[in-house]
């Protein structure tokens, strides 16, 4: 399930990042009469996280004004929620085997609705970034088990379409999302931001409904071992290490000390790894270079995207003062052609393999975000800052799906779904890197262009203006580079066309 990690901010931005999960059907696992339900319990649970990540970066400035945040504050509301969820997202598939599918799911579910009610009624920054930590570890265990359950649920001869049917419901939320989230920021008050959080209430309870209503066969494992050290491990490494990142960003520095600590939790992480019965991440699934190469791309790639779309929403509302529907409306080409140019992609990159998809595509944001660079001064919304998010949408629907495929087949079928979560967490953990070191180059660059407040307040002044612009233009140019990059990762780490899979 792309849901909850999967957004505008980050990572997941379609259906299409959503886990591949091997042939698991099982018989007994759902009456054949009931299989409908679990399909839409299934898109209901994705559908909350889709409209919450499409809108969270939009409301973001509605956020700081009702919380009186900086922007080095608020950036911990989508850290936060991408720390727990990078980190728990290993660790889902096994406590499904653990627990149980179905009664995993149902937990999770109302974890992450009673998560949302506290976001939805958070009274201070710190009351946000805690509960946003904890919707992450709801998102967490729902990416891990949906898709799961949906395929336990439908035999091989079925559940392409019922995967097809999930799909495009969730490119459709993605769609209509931002432009329900940007009409109500519009028009419905600057505390009405609550309510972007609290709708997952009614979805939440309709989709545990119908999962109660399926009466899911659990096949529960008691003896099935979950690797709770190394999940507290990369907590604590990655926690370290965006903390390292970005806790000082409002003073425009890093924190070498914490950097270092995390660089030696991480390593103890990994070695850990190798002396774990049942990791979390298996080391030899890096045994295979493809595997290895999709990784370091999704890291940068991702890292990239959330360079751009984390700080968008804050130049064009607080500086530009753009009414929030036009800002959701001009991220509405990326769910139009991921959802038109999926398939055509898909059959593509099967044919010519997946290596010139993925640099042109990694190229094509890089050319889109040159595009808001240049547009920055011309508060020209619909004449240069859609075209411009035109090329992402472009470039994100040329490369995200031939970047699953190719993780799923650089890889044997018994660890696909393994396979497929670490590629998930390595996207997560691109986006929350760039929002945290990033967010202390807006503070270094905002100064040094002779800002006297911050990127991201909201004022008249000209010096702020001119700083402000030169903030967001560096932003894009960083992007442009990161794009570069990836593209490069691709052309040279990938073959020409895709070997046979291997461990």
């Amino acid at each position: 399930m792309a849901g909850p990690a999967s957004s505008m901010s980050g990572t997941e931005t379609s259906a299409q990042q959503a886990p591949d999960p091997a042939p698991v059907f099982r018989e007994g696992f759902c009456d054949e009469d009931k299989r409908p339900l679990v399909l839409w319990a299934t898109i209901l649970a994705s559908a909350m996280g889709f409209i919450d990540g499409a809108v969270v970066p939009i409301a973001l400035p509605s956020i700081r004004l009702s919380l009186d945040t900086s922007l080095a504050q608020a950036q911990w509301f989508s850290t936060a929620y991408f720390l727990t969820l990078a980190s728990f997202n290993l660790l889902g598939g096994a406590l499904g085997d653990r627990f149980g599918l179905g009664r995993l799911l149902r937990a999770a579910l109302l974890f992450f609705v009673m998560a949302s009610l506290g976001c939805a009624f958070a009274s201070s920054a710190m009351d946000l970034i805690v509960m946003r930590a904890l919707q992450g570890l709801g998102a967490a265990v729902l990416t891990a088990g949906s898709l799961a359950t949906l395929s336990r649920a439908y035999p091989k001869e079925e559940r392409g379409a019922a995967i097809g049917l999930w799909a495009a419901a969730s490119a459709g939320a993605t769609a209509i999302g931002p432009i329900a989230g940007g009409l109500a920021l519009t028009y419905g008050g600057d505390e009405v931001w609550r309510w972007i959080f609290a709708i997952n209430l009614p979805f939440g309870l309709v989709s545990f409904y119908l999962l109660r209503r399926a009466d899911l066969s659990d096949d529960a494992r008691s003896g099935a071992r979950l690797d709770w050290l190394g999940a507290a491990l990369i907590t604590l490494g990655l926690l370290l290490l965006t903390w390292g990142l970005g806790a000082d960003a409002g003073e425009g520095r890093v924190n070498l000390g914490v950097l270092g600590l995390s660089a030696f939790v991480i390593l103890a992480f990994m070695f850990q790894q190798r002396l774990a019965k049942a990791p979390i991440l298996p080391l030899r699934l890096f045994a295979a270079r493809a595997f290895r190469v999709a990784n370091l791309f999704s890291l940068v790639f991702y890292g990239m995207i959330t360079s751009v779309f984390f700080f968008l929403p804050v130049l064009l509302i607080d500086v530009w003062r753009e009414p929030a529907i036009n800002v959701s409306a001009v991220f509405a080409p990326l769910a139009i052609f991921m959802g038109a140019l999926s398939g055509p992609v898909g059959r593509l990159s099967d044919r010519i393999g997946p290596r010139p998809l993925l640099a042109i595509g990694a190229l094509s944001i890089g050319f889109g975000a040159l595009g808001l660079a240049l547009a920055t001064p011309s508060y020209a919304i619909w004449s240069q800052i859609l075209p411009a998010m035109t090329l992402f949408g472009i470039g994100m629907a040329l490369a995200v799906g031939p970047l699953s495929a190719t993780v799923m087949k650089s890889i044997d079928d018994d660890l696909s779904g393994t396979a497929s979560g670490a590629n998930n967490t390595v996207s997560r953990v691109g986006g929350m890197l760039a929002i945290a070191g990033l967010t202390t180059v807006t503070t270094v660059v905002y100064r040094a262009a002779g800002g006297q407040k911050a990127f991201g307040a909201t004022s008249e002044d000209i010096k702020h203006i001119s700083a402000s612009f030169v903030t967001f233009q560096t932003l894009c140019f960083i992007a442009s580079a990161l794009a570069i990059v990836a593209a490069l990762v691709a052309w040279i780490g990938l073959p020409s066309r895709q070997k046979a899979k291997t461990t």
